[in-house]
């Protein structure tokens, strides 16, 4: 069985993958289309072999080709996917192609807040997790937010179909105390009669509320306030 897992950057997909090869006939790569040199050792231990993977895999796929690389790829095990986040699908048409052409099966990973979404994404991009700086621009969130709908709605033109299904990242992450995940919806999209609970290999890190984790918070709510408050509600939560 083949798959792909689409979706914006922090959006659970690493999470996603990473819990379905903990299985033993799945064989889950993260970004092997993107990752083209060796990167820093992973900031979380148990997906340092993602890295790992990924970076020889990218080594194939420059080998071989997109179209052969996908047909080796898809044959490294008896069900085998990776992700391809929302930047990289104009980077690699030669991929969309094949994933509409081949029997894939699409998961859609999305956020039921586009405004923690595009801040979580801001922050991460610019290394402020961690650091005490997690201020964010509110014109730079409001963009990010809007962008990342209009990619919403472009993914299901592009992918929907009888092997699409779109899945929300908060559904995955509202128990995190939990060390296991229920798959229960995603292995009967997959046809699948295996046991849907299947353990977290890595913490999982469930929204948090924006003012405790936005600096200057105060700041953005004014702005979404006058500017957006038709998004002001994902702000306040």
């Amino acid at each position: 069985m083949k798959f792909v897992v689409v979706g914006a950057p922090r959006t659970g997909t690493t999470m996603f993958l990473a819990t379905l090869n903990t299985l033993e006939d799945f064989n889950t790569y993260s970004e092997p289309l993107a990752t083209s040199k060796r990167k820093k050792p992973h900031p979380q231990k148990s997906l340092e072999y993602f890295r790992i993977k990924d970076y020889k895999a990218n080594l194939k796929m420059k080998e071989l080709g997109m179209n052969n690389f996908l047909n080796w790829l898809y044959n490294t095990g008896n069900h085998v996917g990776f992700k391809i986040l929302y930047q990289h699908i104009d980077r690699f048409p030669n991929a969309v192609r094949y994933v509409n052409k081949n029997e894939v099966y699409k998961v859609h990973l999305i956020r039921k807040n586009p405004v923690k979404r595009a801040i979580s994404g801001r922050l991460n991009k610019f290394h402020h997790y961690g650091t005490g700086n997690n201020s964010v621009n509110p014109r730079g969130v409001l963009k990010s937010t809007k962008d990342g709908e209009k990619w919403d709605r472009h993914i299901y033109k592009m992918f929907g179909g009888d092997k699409y299904m779109s899945m929300y990242f908060e559904d995955f992450t509202k128990d995190t105390n939990a060390d296991v995940m229920d798959f229960t919806e995603v292995f009967d999209f997959f046809g699948l009669d295996i046991n849907p609970m299947v353990k977290v290999p890595t913490k999982k890190y469930g929204p948090d509320k924006l003012i405790d984790r936005v600096g200057n918070y105060g700041e953005l709510h004014k702005y979404f306030k006058k500017n957006a408050p038709e998004y002001l509600k994902y702000v306040e939560e």
